[in-house]
């Protein structure tokens, strides 16, 4: 699958146990990846990438607004809030 193709995943509460597990089992999605603790998030982004994952923490402030701008550029989605 082309990098430009790759599905983009958000997991929050990433820094945790089902976090950290649900992010290993989408190695072929692009992640976007946060949680409370950023001392946690810089681990986990670290081990990740290293082992070939694309993946960002938005943990930070900035990145956060990167993911804004990310979701604002996709458009309308489908689905419908309740």
């Amino acid at each position: 699958m082309s990098v430009k193709n790759k599905r983009v995943v958000v997991i929050t509460g990433a820094g945790g146990g089902i976090g950290t597990a649900c992010a290993k089992v989408l190695k072929d999605c692009k992640l976007v990846m946060t949680d409370y603790s950023e001392a946690l998030m810089n681990k986990v982004t670290k081990q990740l990438l290293g082992q070939g994952y694309d993946t960002i923490d938005i943990t930070k402030k900035k990145n956060v607004e990167r993911l804004r701008e990310f979701t604002l550029e996709q458009g309308r989605y489908a689905a419908r809030s309740l």
